[in-house]
C-alpha cells in the first residue's frame, strides 16, 4: 500500500478538487483509488464528452486527461477549455507518445505530460506540485483583485474630496493633484504637474514654503 505523504504538504489536500477523464473505466478506478489515498476530492468522467459536461458544471483545481478518446478527444477537451476560459490546470496522462501529441498538448496549456502506464510516485508528485502551483495562482489573482478594488476606492475618495489633495516629489514639485485644483484655483492638473509648489505662492511667502518643505 502506498503511504500517505500529507505530512509533506503545506496545504490540506481535501480542499483540492480533481477531475479524471479517460475512456477506460479501469484506468479511472485506478487513478481515483490512488489519489483518494492522498485525501483529494476526486471526480471522474468517462470520455471527453462527459469531461466537458463536468468542467462546465463544476470548478476543479486539476484535470488529469487522456488524449485518445472516441468522439471527443483530450485535445478537443483542452480546446473547449481555452474557448470557454476554463482555468483548470491540466495534466495529460496518456499512452500517446508522439512528439506531435506531446507538443500540441503543451501548446494548449498542459502543465505536464505523463505516459501510461503511469508510475504512482511520479504521478502523485506531479499532482501535488500542480495543485500547489494552482493554489498560488489563485491566491495571486485574489490579491490582485483586492489591490485593484483598493486602488479604485482610493482614487474615488481622492477625486471626491472637497479639498485639494496633492503629492510632491523630492524637489518640491507636484507629482499628483486631484481635480479640485481646477475648481478652487482655476489651474489644470496638467499645467502644474512637474512645477514647484512655490510657483503658486506669493514672493513674500516663498521662504516659508522652503522652510516647511
Amino acid at each position: 500500500m502506498i503511504a500517505n505523504d500529507n505530512s509533506n504538504n503545506n496545504f490540506d489536500n481535501s480542499n483540492a478538487r480533481l477531475l479524471l477523464a479517460d475512456d477506460d473505466p479501469r484506468m479511472l478506478e485506478s487513478l481515483s483509488t490512488l489519489l483518494k489515498l492522498y485525501d483529494y476530492q476526486v471526480d471522474t468522467a468517462l470520455g471527453g464528452k462527459n469531461a466537458i459536461k463536468k468542467l462546465t458544471e463544476n470548478q476543479y483545481d486539476l484535470l488529469l486527461l487522456d488524449l485518445k478518446m472516441p468522439e471527443v478527444s483530450g485535445h478537443d477537451v483542452m480546446r473547449y477549455m481555452t474557448e470557454k476560459n476554463i482555468s483548470t490546470m491540466t495534466i495529460v496522462v496518456s499512452g500517446e507518445t508522439s512528439l506531435d501529441d506531446i507538443s500540441m498538448a503543451l501548446r494548449q496549456g498542459a502543465y505536464d505530460y505523463l505516459k501510461k502506464p503511469y508510475i504512482p510516485e511520479e504521478l502523485t508528485s506531479t499532482v501535488k506540485n500542480a495543485v500547489r502551483k494552482k493554489r498560488l495562482e489563485n491566491a495571486n489573482q485574489i490579491m490582485q483583485m483586492r489591490l485593484n478594488r483598493s486602488e479604485k476606492l482610493h482614487r474615488f475618495i481622492v477625486n471626491s474630496s472637497p479639498d485639494i489633495i496633492f503629492m510632491l516629489d523630492n524637489q518640491g514639485c507636484f507629482s499628483f493633484l486631484n481635480s479640485k485644483i481646477e475648481a478652487l484655483l482655476d489651474y489644470t492638473r496638467e499645467s502644474l504637474i512637474g512645477r514647484p509648489i512655490s510657483s503658486l505662492v506669493e514672493d513674500d511667502d516663498k521662504d516659508k514654503i522652503s522652510y516647511l518643505l
